[in-house]
Formats: C-alpha cells, structure tokens, sequence
C-alpha cells in the first residue's frame, strides 16, 4: 500500500467512525429526550417535551419504535390506592386496586367497575355499600381495578363521568404497566346503564364491555345525549339480564338487545331465567365470562368500523376516524341511522333525535379505505403503520367518489400529538389524512 493509499484508506475510517460516533450520539440524545417526556410531572410539561423532540428532528421509526415500547416503570405501591376525582360534583374519590405480586415489567389487563344504585345522595356510597377495602382477596387479583365513584349528582349518564373516568384510565396508565389492548368495561344495575351509555361515548379504550342486569332502554330518560345504536357495532359486549327483574322488565329490555345481537356478531347474550334484580347467577357464569374476556383483546385497527355523535368536540373520534364537522348535505346520506326496535309487534324509535348528527361508516382493505357517510361535512382518518403500507398510495373513496390518493409521509409531530392525546403504545399514529365531503 502506498502512502497515499493509506492516508485516503485511513480517512475513509476517519469519516466512517464520525459518521457511526454522530449516530449513536443522535440516538443517545433522543432517548434521553423521550425520557424527559415520559417523566415529565403535568401534561404542560410533557407537551415542553415533545417539542423539543420535535426540534431536534429525529428519525420517525426511531421514534416510533420507542413510543411503542414506552417508558420504564417505576416500582409502585401496591394494595388499595385511594385516587382523587376531579371536577363538579363528582364524589371525592375513586379506587383502584394493585395486584400485591405487581411487577413494573409485565403489562395489566384493567378492569373498570361502575357500581349500582348511582342515584343514592352518599358521596361515600362506593366505601360503605360497594367495596370492602378490608377484603384481601382484593389483592390477589391478577388484574389492576379501578372502581370510579358515582352519585346522583354524577350518575354514569353523563358527561363528567365520561371524562372523569377517562381521567381515571389515564392516571393508572401513567404509574402502571398496563395491556392497552385488554381494558374492560364492568357495571351492575345503574353501572350497567353506565356501560351502554360510555360505549355510546367513547369506545376507543375498551377491549370488552360487560353490562350486568342493566339497561339500554332506560338511556332514553337518563342521558344527558343521544344514544346511537349503530356505534354499538362496533363493541365486544356479554350482556346479561335476568327473567325476573322487578326493576328493569325483561319484556321491556328484550326489544333493545335483540336489535344489538342483530346488528353485532360480537355480541354474547345471557337471559338468567331463575333470577331477580341480583347477581346471584355470577358465580354459574363467571368461568363463562372471563373466557369471553380472554377471547376479545381490543383490535386498535379493525378494518370495519362505525361511529355517529352530535358532539364532534366531545365525542367525535373512534380509535382511527374522527368526525370533524357536521352539516347537511343533498347526497350525503349514503349511511343509515340504526334506530329503531321492534317493540310488542311494531317498529318504533328506539331513541330521541332531537340534535343533527353526523355517521361515518368505515371499511379499509389493504391501502384503500371505502367511507360513507350521513350528516358529515369533514373527518380525519388516522395513519398508522401497523395498519397502512406507508411505501405504497393511500386512496380513500367518500360516497362513492374518490377524495384522496398519494403516498402518505410519517410526522413525528403528528406521531407525538396522538401519544399525547391517548398515551398508548400499542396505537400510534403517523399522518393525518383530512377530508372534505362534496
């Protein structure tokens, strides 16, 4: 080798050894900027941190690749945590239950209970009549559990029960390893009117939602908003009510749950023909419904989905689709409004329509997403790679005609404002497609 051919052989090394020490340190910065992020003590200061993420451009798979695997969680108290539950009118606090063998490094199924007799007047009710704190086999649970703590002035039919228990999902999400892919929904009596009314609400979170010995009917009179029977297509739901309920005539309920089993394959239903307003029948039925948990892991991604509201604000957005803005058009009524029963013989309104709203109805194959539409001026469909092929054209069809073609560019801005919006490692999102319907 010449001396010319070494000095060029040696800085070739020179440069390659720059180019490989500039790229570890780009990786070390961003997983330390990822770490302030997690550990940043208020959503303000976490919100700090995802700038400057964003200011020092980082690689997007990178990126993605450590918000899917999250943050490393800290060792936690276990046994019952008394947490607070913000807002007006709600009673002070809520429960949750941590399993003592809690280990920071494996993930959690959660389990949401929504307590019955929610219009008693004690904000103490869920301490005194619901939950034995001093029961240890609390503790064996391989489960986290959240008991949110109702009252007549925030009965589970309304909005700021909605939001509070969202609160709730999102402060265990912060302290606890969780699988955000089994987040169950529970409730009895009033707790199960709860479950229709937040399934109607928000479905994003719930792999399963599991009303006991209550009533869909009863939303009708008791919610502060209108109830949709066609988002409940979308829900992996275990009904039971039985045959001698002297609160919520089984006659009366019968006429709704048949039209949801019509509507939703993933619907199980249980009619408990020897029992009264009671939950004396669990325990015949409980291997029975925990299987049905084991078999219903939310899909972040189905290619099939549905979702209407009045409220695009509030309530807008199913896991990948997001009605953004609600009006009238002519031809923009290609989706039907499920909504009626049949009831003693006669098709009747299964529920008020007081308020204009919006239905987007969604099938994806491949890269092409088929949408169609009622009451709907504009929506967003969110990108994810672990659902769209990003190398290749997006299409979306609205109604029958084309509104979108191209190749579709991951945002690390984007990917970071949805993980704010739903810390969640299992959906993530990388681009925004936003569609005007015409």
């Amino acid at each position: 080798m010449t001396s010319r051919q070494s000095r060029a052989f040696f800085l070739t090394i020179f440069i390659f050894c720059v180019i490989v020490s500039n790229i570890s340190l780009a990786q070390i910065r961003l997983e330390q900027l990822v770490q302030k992020y997690w550990l940043a003590s208020s959503t303000i200061e976490r919100q700090k941190a995802a700038k400057e993420i964003v200011r020092a451009s980082p690689v997007f798979s990178e990126l993605y690749q450590l918000l899917s695997v999250g943050k490393r969680y800290p060792v936690q108290s276990t046994g019952i945590v008394k947490v607070p539950q913000g807002g007006k009118y709600l009673p002070p606090h809520a429960v949750v239950i941590i399993p003592a063998d809690y280990q920071p490094d494996l993930s959690y199924p959660v389990q949401v209970y929504l307590h019955g007799a929610v219009t008693n007047n004690d904000p103490f009710f869920l301490y005194r009549y619901t939950l034995d704190t001093l029961d240890a086999s609390l503790l064996q649970t391989k489960s986290i559990l959240i008991f949110p703590s109702g009252w007549s002035l925030a009965p589970w039919w309304c909005h700021a029960q909605a939001d509070n228990i969202h609160r709730l999902l999102s402060w265990v999400k912060e302290n606890y390893n969780i699988n955000e892919n089994q987040v169950r929904l529970r409730g009895v009596s009033d707790g199960g009117i709860g479950c229709y009314y937040l399934a109607n609400a928000d479905q994003t979170p719930w792999s399963v939602i599991t009303p006991f010995i209550g009533s869909l009917r009863a939303l009708n009179q008791l919610s502060d908003r209108q109830i949709y029977l066609s988002n409940f297509i979308n829900s992996s739901m275990f009904i039971v009510n039985t045959n001698q309920d002297e609160i919520f005539d089984i006659t009366w309920e019968q006429p709704y749950i048949n039209k949801l089993l019509s509507i939703n394959s993933k619907t199980s239903f249980v009619q408990v023909d020897s029992s009264r307003h009671s939950l004396l029948w669990y325990p015949a039925l409980k291997d029975s419904i925990e299987r049905f948990n084991q078999l219903h892991d939310r899909n972040p991604f189905p290619d099939a989905l549905i979702w209407q509201t009045e409220d695009v604000v509030k309530y807008g957005r199913y896991k990948y689709i997001r009605i953004d803005k609600l009006g009238s058009l002519s031809k923009n009524n290609n989706a039907n409004d499920e909504n009626q029963v049949q009831m003693l013989g006669t098709f009747v309104q299964a529920f008020s329509r007081e308020t204009p709203s919006g239905l987007l109805k969604v099938t994806k194959s491949n890269n092409v997403v088929t949408v169609e539409t009622q009451g709907v001026l504009q929506y967003t469909i969110l990108v994810s790679p672990d659902h769209f092929d990003l190398t290749s054209p997006v299409k979306i069809i609205t109604n029958g005609k084309k509104s979108f073609e191209g190749i579709v560019h991951p945002d690390v801005e984007t990917l970071l404002k949805w993980n704010l919006k739903d810390n969640d490692r299992k959906m993530l999102f990388a681009a925004e497609i936003k569609v005007k319907v015409n």
